[in-house]
């Protein structure tokens, strides 16, 4: 794949992400909380979530973007081994299950206020600052850090479709909350 046109794809995908949560900051907190099951995540819960990775890459893959000494972009986007299994893991594909998540990033029963959501469009503000000076390293030869083992160190190239993608699994997460609550 074309370098510039999958960052141009994470970049819509996150300004798609961003939109849903502006649809999100409408409803009132009794709809945002509500859990459709025991185990099952509110709308809150899941933003809670997925800022516990944006605490995490934002500062990773910028520090990592800044410090590069990888300066001239690969034409073509080259996944390694591992990061492509993560990408093809995660990747909401249709009919996807979902996927257990490590203790310090599941936020079940936790109390959250709707002030989370405008964390969370902060961070994808912060994303798409990175999308953007991505596109001036070499994203097959800058690595960063993995958040849930951080002595592993991925391609950059595969870690921000990885972070991406995981957030659009959850969007489709959360319009299941949603239509639920809705019934």
């Amino acid at each position: 794949m074309n370098t510039l046109d999958c960052i141009s794809e994470l970049i819509e995908l996150t300004l798609q992400t961003k939109k849903e949560l502006q649809q999100l900051k409408s409803l009132d907190e009794n709809t945002l909380n509500f859990r459709p099951g025991e185990k099952k995540w509110s709308v809150l819960e899941v933003i809670q979530h997925l800022t516990y990775y944006g605490d995490f890459y934002i500062p990773e893959f910028s520090k990592r973007i800044e410090n590069t000494k990888h300066r001239i972009p690969d034409e073509r986007i080259k996944p390694g081994l591992l990061g492509a299994y993560f990408v093809k893991v995660i990747q909401p594909v249709e009919g996807f299950k979902p996927m257990q998540t490590l203790g310090q990033f599941n936020p079940i029963n936790s109390n959250i206020s709707k002030k989370i959501l405008t964390s969370f469009d902060a961070q994808l503000d912060g994303f798409l600052q990175i999308l953007e000076a991505s596109k001036t390293v070499n994203i097959n030869r800058t690595r960063a850090s993995v958040s849930i083992a951080p002595w592993m160190r991925l391609k950059l190239c595969d870690l921000l479709r990885v972070v991406i993608y995981h957030n659009q699994r959850h969007f489709i997460q959360i319009e299941r909350v949603l239509e639920v609550e809705a019934t």
